[in-house]
């Protein structure tokens, strides 16, 4: 009996002590637990705060809480007020004082933490972003909202997208920046807002999503993110439509196109030609507008019409040039380019503008007409212009040149060249800033392609304005229809790849000879009557010939 009392004795004091050894280990893996905590960030604060799981919840409050006042980096607080949050101590005064400083890897282990408490995290987003009022806070009000979208409220989202009555879009550019930043999943933003009717939010959420690194995105991601821009094509306003067809470029996904696309819509703002360019209806007010944009007077125009999202691709101009049936009636295009082939100036033009989804460039103001005579041909429509012959020009200096003489067309529905006042307003859609995107020269690269490229982009492959316009920034200037004073040069709008973000603002334009043509200079298509104000060329009292709403474009 002694001899079974003493091992039961020996057996007690081992188990105890192998309790309290195992209790000192403990001790000793929690510090370590939290230094692995403190030092981690993105992906690794969830996988550090599961190893925390392991200890009493009371003791690892208590020992976060002391790490946190003695933390002396930033990094460390936020891990640990992210790990806190987990175990039921949600600081929505640290989170929201420090928001801006949050690193996109670890917006998702923000978004964790305020789901503890989403009610009284939208309250104090909501407050937060209402303080946001300076310049300089703007775009913490957009992170704000962005967190708030994440929680399921999608009102301030609603109204940083908003750009109607703004004078400024740089909210909306924040958001699009921003919100490709944020580790939200495509599931998470869209369950939030597909209940949404802001047509602002929706085109954002696309052109954020769209702007989204490829490799950020997962297969199951990028299925979803189809199936919204699938969704938007078949809205009635342009900018969700262009948005949505955006998207799916940028995901390398087919946009699939249906008949009754070609078909002008009373209550749809955009339609298809038959080259498949988009035009977006443009509905002034009907009484002009006057102010200034960087000491220019800009005037608005008076009348409804229809411009063209992108600019002509090479693509599109080879296809005119390649037309041999149409150019026998028409012989002047083709035997301009056909005599410059091979040169070095054709030559440099390629380099410039590489691939025919590249804009075509190297246009002269003649070229450009030809070009919207034939589409129009093409559509079924009446050309807008009237080639009546050639007659010596008299330049300063006494230097003689031979200019051709054109004439608008009265009865013509076709396409043309956008006026001066009407390639203005549609570029700034609204905003009175230096860029349609707002006046931060910071976020004007994702919009523009200026200096110091030495090639084009794309067309349309550049974020569009809140209208849905791209490539109204850089990457070829554009031929207007409108002339100088004078009436012997042409008006040109918009910057080139070569020029600096001032010489790609809204306001720049220049003009140059109608003849003359160079790799920096190319157009985009207008529908609707020819109104100019801005010289006597106009045809201002002659009827309204374009399509009717509902006519269908051949």
């Amino acid at each position: 009996l002694r001899t079974a009392i003493v091992s039961l004795s020996i057996g007690v004091l081992i188990a105890t002590g192998v309790f309290f050894e195992s209790q000192r280990q403990r001790a000793l893996m929690m510090p370590d637990a939290i230094r692995t905590l403190e030092n981690s960030s993105g992906n690794g604060v969830p996988a550090s705060i599961a190893a925390l799981k392991n200890f009493a919840d009371d003791e690892v409050v208590e020992e976060l809480n002391r790490r946190f006042q003695n933390a002396c980096r930033f990094p460390q607080r936020l891990a640990i007020t992210f790990a806190l949050a987990e175990f039921g101590s949600v600081s929505l005064d640290f989170l929201m004082t420090h928001l801006d400083n949050i690193s996109g890897e670890d917006t998702a282990n923000l978004m964790t933490a305020l789901r503890k408490t989403p009610e009284a995290a939208v309250r104090r987003l909501q407050a937060a972003a209402a303080d946001c009022t300076a310049p300089e806070r703007l775009r913490s009000k957009v992170r704000f909202a962005i967190a708030a979208m994440g929680l399921g409220d999608t009102s301030l989202a609603e109204d940083v997208c908003e750009t109607e009555g703004r004078d400024s879009h740089v909210l909306r550019s924040y958001f699009i920046e921003e919100l490709a930043r944020w580790r939200l999943t495509v599931e998470e933003i869209i369950a939030t807002a597909k209940d949404t009717d802001s047509s602002a939010l929706k085109s954002a959420i696309c052109l954020g999503i769209g702007s989204r690194p490829e490799n950020d995105l997962t297969i199951d991601e990028k299925a979803t993110a189809e199936f919204l821009a699938r969704n938007c094509l078949g809205a009635t306003d342009a900018p969700t439509h262009l948005a949505a067809r955006w998207l799916l470029r940028k995901m390398a996904v087919p946009v699939p196109m249906e008949d009754s696309w070609h078909e002008k819509k009373s209550d749809r703002g955009w339609f298809l030609s038959h080259r498949n360019s988009v035009l977006i209806r443009i509905q002034p007010p009907p009484e002009r507008t006057q102010f200034l944009l960087q000491g220019v007077t800009v005037l608005s125009p008076s009348h409804q019409y229809w411009i063209a999202a992108e600019e002509v691709s090479r693509g599109d101009f080879e296809a005119c040039l390649a037309d041999s049936e149409y150019h026998k009636t028409d012989t002047d295009l083709i035997k301009r380019f056909r005599a410059e082939v091979g040169t070095s100036a054709a030559r440099a033009s390629q380099l410039y503008s590489p691939t025919p989804e590249h804009p075509a460039q190297d246009i002269s103001w003649y070229d450009a007409l030809r070009y919207c005579n034939w589409l129009s041909t093409r559509d079924g429509l009446i050309p807008v212009y009237r080639f009546r012959g050639r007659q010596i020009e008299l330049l300063d200096g006494g230097l003689q040149v031979e200019a051709q003489n054109w004439e608008v067309d009265p009865t013509g529905n076709g396409y043309r060249l956008p006026t001066t006042e009407e390639w203005i307003y549609a570029c700034r859609a609204g905003s009175q800033t230096a860029w349609t995107c707002g006046s931060d020269p910071g976020v004007l690269s994702a919009w523009c392609r200026m200096q110091p490229s030495e090639v084009t982009s794309i067309c349309g492959i550049r974020l569009p304005n809140a209208w849905g316009l791209h490539d109204v920034h850089g990457n070829v200037q554009e031929w207007c229809h409108s002339t100088d004073p004078t009436g012997r040069l042409r008006r040109i709008c918009g910057g080139a790849a070569k020029d600096s973000a001032t010489d790609c603002s809204a306001a720049r334009s220049s003009q140059d000879r109608p003849d003359a043509h160079t790799k920096y200079t190319g157009f985009r298509l207008a529908m609707g009557p020819l109104i100019d104000h801005s010289n006597g060329w106009a045809a201002d009292n002659v009827p309204d010939r374009s399509p009717s709403p509902d006519e269908s474009v051949p």
